[in-house]
């Protein structure tokens, strides 16, 4: 494929409207990028198409870490890590409301790429003196990013308002929320759309690693339907990423997490940084780093990020190298020698965001936030085969495929007692898998464990109605025709 005439690796955009389209706190989905952004000429040649859709994939790294940090107060409910009792409790015991700023920010960082995506989808396929291909590609990028939003809202909130595009200034935005169903009938609309526009990873040009690809587009379908419960579509669209030939496993674990490895043979799709400047981060880069390591000069280091003990006592500690090079208790400068332990909760802690050669300033990072791993298709192919064919050995061999490369042996058939039991196995492997990469809480929600696992906790108090969360007040007081989810 041809370099484009507007590198994705230049990731502040060419235009200053395209920054400007930061969406009031007031009322998000009251928001008209088009009185920001259209104009006669906007969609007249690639450049300006090409930072439209830029700017999607931007928009929730741009937004303050806080915003995006979201999926960390997420996923301190399901107790795998962080965060004490007096830190964000109401996030970690169930006890949040309506009013929480970080449900608020949930909800902000989907809607507003969303609200970029439908600008450039309502108008892509109108723009002139633009190559088609890059025409086509554009509309399949900006539907990838759409779905992915949409995924994440409706596995969140529940029915949320479906917008599919562009706002105008005299639209009647008092929007009410759409059925799940039809809000999964759109994602799968998207992404059907991407995976036939995309091209493969291996086509893109250097300077757009990083763009969604239809290897990218059929994960996230394959995951969108194995949350549904249609096993054999995920057994099919897993099949086709591992048919194609674009991605492997790569062969040493800590190797994924290198900056420099950010769009490597195992990452499908992850969320862009620049390590350039504060704003450019995810809140595990501040979070997860311990505490008590300011005397050699790191900032910003807060250490709610721990591994909880049943988590650190599901890992093979003598031999799983995901422990034994990917979780640490412990520092040692390289200036003195010193070596502090860590003491904050366990003790033990992540280091999947480790940056440190990079700047002991934790408000950034030079690595990515990784959506869609090669080991993730693996687990969802071994899942949901075995869902359709039960105990096939294929679905072990895949599921060996991710344990080999832990420096673990393989689970036999001899070993497993029943379906059920697989199925437990290789939850447990995702869960050992996919530390801080925000899948833990949605693998239990959709397996129907969420509660069971979170009422484990002896601060716990969550309840059926915890399973979705309140649509944010703020969206209530502004908007009469939104309902609020049951128990808030």
């Amino acid at each position: 494929m041809r370099n484009n005439k507007y590198s994705f690796k230049k990731r502040h955009l060419i235009l200053p409207l395209i920054l400007l389209l930061s969406l009031s706190c007031e009322d998000i989905l009251e928001e008209d990028p088009k009185g920001l952004l259209s104009s006669s000429n906007f969609w007249n040649g690639e450049v300006n198409a090409i930072g439209a859709v830029n700017s999607v994939y931007t928009r929730t790294m741009e937004m303050p870490p806080a915003v995006f940090g979201w999926n960390f107060w997420f996923e301190s409910s399901g107790h795998d890590f962080g965060c004490n009792n007096n830190h964000v409790s109401g996030m970690a015991n169930g006890t949040w409301s309506s009013g929480e700023v970080r449900v608020y920010n949930m909800w902000r960082a989907c809607y507003e790429p969303i609200s970029l995506a439908n600008f450039v989808l309502s108008n892509i396929n109108s723009a002139t003196n633009i190559d088609p291909d890059l025409q086509s590609r554009i509309e399949g990028e900006a539907s990838f990013l759409r779905a992915m939003h949409y995924f994440n809202l409706v596995r969140i909130f529940g029915d949320v308002p479906l917008i599919l595009k562009e706002t105008e200034g005299d639209d009647n935005f008092l929007v009410s929320r759409t059925p799940i169903s039809e809000v999964y009938d759109a994602i799968i609309t998207d992404l059907n759309v991407a995976i036939n526009q995309l091209p493969l990873k291996s086509e893109y040009a250097a300077d757009d690693a990083g763009r969604a690809s239809k290897g990218a587009a059929q994960a996230l379908l394959a995951k969108v339907y194995l949350t549904l419960g249609d096993f054999e579509k995920t057994v099919n669209l897993t099949t086709a990423v591992m048919e194609s030939n674009e991605y492997y496993l790569e062969p040493n674990f800590k190797d994924i997490f290198k900056a420099e490895n950010d769009n490597g043979p195992e990452w499908l799709f992850s969320y862009a940084v620049n390590g350039e400047a504060n704003q450019s981060t995810h809140q595990v880069a501040q979070f997860g780093f311990p505490n008590n390591l300011g005397k050699f000069g790191f900032r910003r280091a807060f250490g709610n990020i721990w591994l909880k003990d049943p988590l650190l006592a599901l890992y093979d500690q003598e031999n799983d190298t995901r422990f034994i090079d990917m979780v640490w208790n412990e520092y040692t400068d390289p200036g003195t020698g010193e070596t502090v332990e860590f003491t904050k909760g366990t003790g033990y802690y992540s280091r999947k965001y480790d940056d440190v050669e990079f700047s002991k300033d934790m408000a950034f990072t030079r690595i990515n936030y990784p959506v869609l791993r090669y080991s993730d298709v693996l687990l969802m192919y071994a899942e949901a085969l075995n869902e359709v064919s039960p105990l096939n050995n294929d679905a072990l061999v895949k599921l060996n495929m991710v344990r080999n490369r832990a420096n673990l042996g393989d689970i036999t058939l001899a070993m497993v007692a029943s379906p059920e039991d697989l199925t437990n196995m290789i939850l447990d492997e995702r869960r050992l898998e996919f530390v801080n990469e925000n899948h833990r809480i949605f693998d239990l929600k959709r397996r129907g464990l969420f509660l069971e696992v979170a009422q484990q906790q002896a601060y716990a108090n969550f309840t059926e109605e915890d399973i979705l969360y309140p649509i944010p007040q703020a969206e209530i007081d502004a908007n009469p025709n939104l309902v609020q989810n049951p128990g808030y």
